[in-house]
């Protein structure tokens, strides 16, 4: 049976100056460098939460909207971005919309195109078949295109409607219903849906119908919404710069580079929402025990898986996993878990909640490395609160460094052209000039790539763009295909991908295609524009 400790990991014995637990937290913190993380557990109806590191940093030198604040240490309240977490609540307040009798129309299983002229797909037969439940749950035939949205920065900035309009402009990779594609886009498309049908605000709805009769005070639906006030709550983002890369993970030298808040109106539904463990417990508790404001329809359909998501467990005792609306289903020794994980630059998020046992988790991390010590300290606690043999205890740990290390190698060249292993070299191989191919290229769904020659290579300025990037084009593979490098402005991560160019009679670029979307095998093809 669970012990009030394996429900409670807060109230454990102590070594005279903390607990186990804590001391179990901090070593994860300081194995991976992760500078704050907030922790709130929901045992039945009570929530117990607890704040570790640092928040922000004294003059850690960012001036953006929310200032230079002094050192804040991270406590039950601090506020961090929640990123894909914020998904339940898009679905939930689909649910609310499909439960409304207001909106007779709105099912779950109602085409979105008939609801709203702004959505289309570029095959017709999709857009007369996709419906609300597809959108949510990752099953429409639409991949990601993550890098086809336009930031706050750029002229004409993106907007959930323009965002919604632009679905037309992408190709689609799979068909209707088959295989599960993680698409934010199409969540972005939900809230401007729920704008669409209410005619209010995605984040006053939220506030009003979910948050407000939970008692979130401490939640909204972007950063910007955040009062001034409130402000030095906000915990900042950071990135672990080692001094040297090779001795990370572990305890390393470095020094942490802070990342900007910034407002994202182009990613709204997907992700966007900022708030504290204390009230994402709330939210949690609310599904846990499936309470009002949500009617047991809704709590029914939220957790009904829809489509396999991964059929690769992470370990010998979970379950290939399922994707429900805003939520995950998988087994772990036949036990249920109901979990969502957020991650973006600097920060990492996971939530879950066991119903059968009438226990949940919430953590949030100012790192995105963060991700991994909340696999560690989830699977820590859910060990002991299901009472599993220290023989079937899964390092989590290791499965971590061996899926980053996966991950960094699908990144570099050999990934993006597994054929250049086996290809001889022809030395009289004729190799386009890269100067012949700078210029402006055009696609309708990902709008323009302006390359310009420099440096011996082609430089494509994408810094308006909302994952913000610059694009670079050096090295030659074979032919007419080179390495295209993509490279994270904020953080400095980078991406080889596949790139080649179609070259004219006098030698210049007509079009340029470029793997810019992983899920499709074809490339993007810009067309030359001047």
């Amino acid at each position: 049976m669970p012990t009030e400790i394996s429900r409670n990991p807060f109230n454990g014995p102590t070594n005279g100056h903390s607990s186990q637990f804590d001391t179990f937290v901090t070593e994860a913190m300081d194995y991976w460098q992760v500078p704050g993380l907030a922790i709130a557990v929901v045992d039945q109806m009570k929530i117990s939460s607890r704040g570790y590191g640092v928040a922000q940093f004294e003059q850690d030198g960012m001036q953006d909207f929310v200032g230079n604040q002094s050192r804040q240490i991270v406590t039950p309240q601090t506020l961090f971005d929640c990123a894909s977490m914020s998904k339940s609540f898009t679905a939930a307040a689909i649910a609310l919309l499909v439960d409304d009798s207001a909106f007779p129309d709105i099912q779950w299983r109602t085409p979105v195109s008939k609801i709203c002229e702004d959505f289309a797909y570029e095959d017709q037969a999709y857009t007369d078949q996709v419906s609300i439940e597809d959108i949510l749950s990752h099953r429409s035939g639409m991949p990601g295109h993550d890098n086809s949205y336009i930031g706050i920065h750029a002229s004409k900035p993106d907007t959930p409607r323009t965002v919604t309009q632009n679905l037309r402009n992408l190709p689609l990779s799979r068909p209707l219903r088959t295989e599960y594609q993680y698409c934010n886009m199409l969540y972005t498309s939900a809230a401007y849906l729920v704008e669409h049908l209410t005619q209010i605000g995605f984040g006053t709805y939220l506030s009003e119908k979910l948050w407000k009769p939970l008692g979130m005070e401490w939640t909204f639906s972007e950063v910007t919404s955040v009062p001034v006030n409130e402000r030095v709550n906000l915990a900042r983002p950071y990135q672990w710069v080692p001094t040297d890369p090779e001795n990370f993970p572990g305890p390393s030298t470095g020094s942490y580079k802070g990342i900007p808040h910034e407002d994202m109106p182009e990613g709204i539904g997907a992700g966007s929402v900022f708030s504290s463990v204390d009230d994402m417990a709330r939210w949690i508790r609310c599904l846990l025990h499936r309470t009002p404001p949500l009617p047991p329809s809704a709590h029914d359909e939220l957790v009904k898986p829809r489509i396999c998501e991964n059929n690769d467990p992470l370990s010998p005792f979970l379950s290939p996993s399922f994707y429900a609306m805003g939520l995950g289903i998988s087994y772990y020794h036949g036990y249920r878990i109901v979990r969502h994980d957020g991650l973006v630059n600097g920060s990492a998020g996971l939530m879950l909640f066991l119903p059968t046992q009438e226990w949940g988790l919430v953590m949030l991390a100012n790192s995105t490395e963060g991700m991994h010590v909340q696999q560690e300290i989830a699977f820590h606690l859910i060990d002991q609160l299901l009472g599993i043999p220290q023989k079937q205890i899964f390092d989590w740990r290791q499965h971590s460094i061996h899926e980053r290390a996966k991950y960094l190698k699908e990144m570099g060249v050999d990934f993006a052209y597994p054929e250049l292993r086996d290809r001889k070299l022809d030395g009289n191989e004729v190799i386009p000039a890269l100067e012949n191919l700078a210029g402006t290229y055009g696609h309708p769904g990902y709008h323009t790539v302006e390359f310009k020659y420099g440096n011996w290579r082609l430089e494509a300025d994408w810094s308006e763009r909302s994952m913000k990037c610059m694009l670079y084009v050096k090295d030659h593979a074979y032919e007419n295909w080179f390495v295209a490098e993509l490279v994270d402005i904020i953080t400095g991560d980078n991406c080889k991908l596949r790139c080649q160019f179609e070259v004219g009679e006098d030698g210049c670029g007509s079009r340029v295609g470029i793997a810019l979307c992983e899920e499709i095998d074809e490339l993007i093809w810009f067309d030359r524009l001047t």
